[in-house]
């Protein structure tokens, strides 16, 4: 008689997947993330943009929030979530349009114009002006009506204005700028994600007033008490690290101090943001443990100095982010008789995404979230996962909290790989033995600081005392941060332009965390040499596919032609005068960091530039041995360019006219030179790739400029047509 085996169901192999959806916040989050996507696919439409306004937008949005807390049905939860995510998006991108679209009819950028508002940050000294936020009335040109009203205008003025006050500045307004150059900084991108609408250039503070009620008093009063405990600390780079982290001062820091918490993978201990969040919660729960109070009032005291550290510092928003997740985590402990962490987390990010849908496409919501949502779900498998043998009770202890901050350090560093790869492309590997004794050190540092500020008002003879134990933790901090310079190879430069192995890595980290515990370890040594195996023969395939592009950065300050073959080697058509040299060296460094498989070796140089070596020498810094090729004589004579090309073991070319290059099997480029009635020389290439030709006019020729645009990349794939893609830094970027 056959015995037949149980059959393993999809909720019994995957029961943490079950577990998940039976969180409706963590189930509305990626809902209403899906739909904050597929909005700003749909907004861009011309005819969608007439349809939408924002009063139907703003009363649709709060029926979809109604039916989603009311109905109890998943379906009909994430449908609401979905819609609630396509209005925000719609909402929010009309919202941009119609401002800067008023902006646009009653200035231009550089007139001067007037702003009167109230401060909402802290002044901060950066370089030889002060850096602050206005909640604007309005921004006014100084002929035409006011826009911008109740935005916030980021100001740069040479004295300092009052904390918390109201201020009438002169100046010259400039609105965030689109990203002109493929993976260039997107401006516009990040100061709209951060709820920042421009940037004013103050001449003249013309009127100011300050603000004489009880909390600008309060706040004046601590933050000079903290100055003023911080000056006792002797070293002025440890003064300025603690500076940086308590009161987002980063003036005093030096930029080898920079430079080393960034390779040593520590530099978010100088951010403000959920660290900062984190110490002053445990230090007001340490104060507060003895009191006899009931939990909820503890709770409900500690997040009411949560805020107004916040109001205290001013709008920063990566502490705003954090302050909102701490308040959700508050309110879920006060409400709810059994607290998840991820349900915690999806409301907080809900509530955050309400308020600045743009920042989902930003990689500091993204490294945010991600990091803690490593910490919720993978550390405490990491941590599990080890089984100490029987042993003496304090030494127990010691080895389960390395071996918990080392659970921290990796959960965090997992989820976040894929995102630091794209965005930055750059790997601190030091980082993981870092932050195994910064966080520590850092954490004892600053309590010791918070210890010294309340003695400043308290009993002010142990502030030293206080401040000299701070600092010490701070050096040993910075000497096991400097052993980084022993191990060169931990900083890493890694490029993945494909999206198949981020694919694969989310893939199998899901798999890891919603799987069965019992089959986890068998999943990795299975699924592992396949995602690596995988992702190589994507690579490989990328890699050698028979393509060429021609890459066009082109925008008001910068003409730069890239041009890649299909054996990868490539070209770069410099033109401008000697001020634009940097914006294109900018844009091109962007670019290429993204690259694979990149080998430069060919500078055209279509017009004679005096000053040509100190455009062209930031590009050859890392790439020697290039052949430098020209299309005016007169470079034969500049005897700086011939003795630049020399030094740096390049060779130099004169290409005449209707000369026929071949730089690559299957690809020529022609070169055309023409003399127009005025002397001047019109150069323009012809290349065929494969079978197909693309014109690439002279981008100097003022009557050549609107035939192709910023962002286009011509791709030529082999026995294909040209298909003209727009490439840009993020999914949002795209939709501009």
């Amino acid at each position: 008689m056959d015995i037949k085996k149980p059959h393993t169901s999809i909720t019994e192999l995957f029961p943490v997947l079950l577990l998940w959806t039976r969180f409706p916040a963590f189930v509305g989050w990626c809902s209403l993330t899906c739909g904050i996507v597929f909005g700003y696919l749909l907004a861009p439409f011309g005819g969608v943009a007439p349809l939408v306004y924002p009063t139907i937008l703003l009363y649709a949005m709060i029926f979809n929030m109604i039916i989603a807390f009311l109905f109890s049905s998943r379906i009909i939860r994430c449908l609401s979530f979905f819609l609630l995510g396509v209005l925000a998006s719609l909402l929010h991108y009309n919202d941009q349009k119609t401002e800067y679209q008023n902006w646009q009819s009653l200035a231009t950028d550089g007139d001067p114009c007037r702003v009167s508002g109230r401060l909402v940050s802290m002044p901060c000294a950066s370089g030889v002006a002060f850096e602050f936020l206005v909640c604007a009335d309005s921004l006014v040109p100084l002929h035409g009506n006011g826009v911008f009203k109740h935005k916030n205008i980021l100001c740069h003025a040479s004295k300092e204005p009052p904390t918390y006050g109201f201020v009438r500045l002169t100046g010259v307004f400039r609105p965030p700028h689109r990203q002109e150059s493929p993976w260039d900084f997107d401006e516009y991108l990040y100061c709209l994600s951060n709820n920042v609408w421009g940037t004013m250039y103050v001449e003249h503070i013309d009127s100011v007033s300050s603000n004489g009620s009880f909390f600008p008093q309060i706040a004046r009063y601590a933050r000079s008490t903290a100055k003023k405990a911080l000056s006792a600390v002797r070293n002025d780079e440890y003064r300025g690290i603690l500076q940086a982290a308590f009161l987002n001062e980063q003036n005093e820091l030096s930029t080898h101090m920079k430079k080393l918490f960034f390779q040593a993978g520590i530099y978010h201990l100088l951010a403000l943001s959920g660290f900062n969040i984190a110490l002053l919660a445990g230090a007001l729960f340490v104060i507060l443990l003895p009191l006899p109070l009931k939990r909820e009032w503890k709770i409900i005291i500690s997040l009411t100095m949560i805020w107004l550290y916040l109001l205290f510092i001013g709008f920063i928003p990566s502490l705003f982010r954090a302050v909102i997740m701490a308040t959700v985590v508050g309110a879920s402990f006060l409400l709810q008789r059994k607290n998840y962490m991820l349900n915690t987390l999806g409301a907080a990010a809900i509530v955050w995404l309400l308020m600045s849908p743009m920042s989902l496409f930003t990689p500091s919501y993204q490294l945010s979230f991600a990091a803690t949502f490593g910490l919720i779900t993978l550390c405490p498998i990491l941590i599990g996962a080890v089984k100490l043998p029987p042993m003496n009770g304090f030494f127990r202890m010691i080895i389960t909290m390395l071996i918990s901050i080392a659970a921290v350090s990796s959960a965090s560093f997992l989820i976040t790989l894929p995102i630091l790869i794209f965005h930055f492309q750059q790997l601190y590997l030091f980082g993981l033995f870092a932050n195994l004794f910064a966080v520590s050190l850092m954490s004892v540092a600053m309590w010791l600081s918070l210890a010294g500020f309340s003695a400043q008002i308290i009993f002010p003879s142990i502030v030293p005392l206080c401040m000299h134990v701070s600092e010490w933790f701070v050096y040993i901090m910075i000497q096991m941060a400097g052993l980084v310079r022993f191990v060169p190879w931990s900083t890493m430069k890694c490029c993945l332009p494909y999206p198949e192995p981020y694919i694969i890595f989310t893939l199998i980290i899901l798999g890891f965390l919603l799987l069965k515990s019992d089959y986890r370890v068998k999943f990795l040594a299975f699924s592992l040499p396949i995602g690596v195996a995988a992702s190589l023969l994507c690579i490989y395939f990328h890699g050698n596919t028979q393509q060429g592009q021609i890459v066009f950065f082109h925008s008001p300050n910068q003409r730069l032609t890239v041009i890649k073959w299909p054996n990868n080697q490539t070209w770069i058509m410099e033109n401008g005068e000697e001020k634009r040299g940097n914006s294109s060296q900018r844009s091109l460094i962007a670019w290429e960091n993204h690259q694979f498989h990149y080998k430069l070796s060919t500078i055209l140089l279509p017009h004679y530039q005096q000053n040509i070596v100190h455009l062209i020498d930031p590009i050859i810094k890392d790439n020697r041995d290039l052949e430098v090729a020209y299309c005016d004589s007169t470079y034969e004579s500049d005897n700086d360019f011939t003795s630049f090309v020399t030094h740096t073991h390049g060779t130099r070319r004169y290409v005449k006219d209707s000369e026929t290059l071949i730089p690559s099997p299957q690809c020529t480029c022609k070169v055309v030179v023409k003399c127009t009635a005025n002397h001047k020389k019109k150069v323009s290439l012809i290349l065929r790739v494969f079978n197909s030709v693309v014109f690439v006019p002279d981008m100097d020729d003022p009557h050549s400029k609107n035939k192709t645009t910023g962002n286009c990349i011509v791709t030529i794939n082999k026995n294909k047509m040209p298909i003209f893609e727009t490439v840009m830094r993020s999914l949002y970027s795209t939709l501009y």
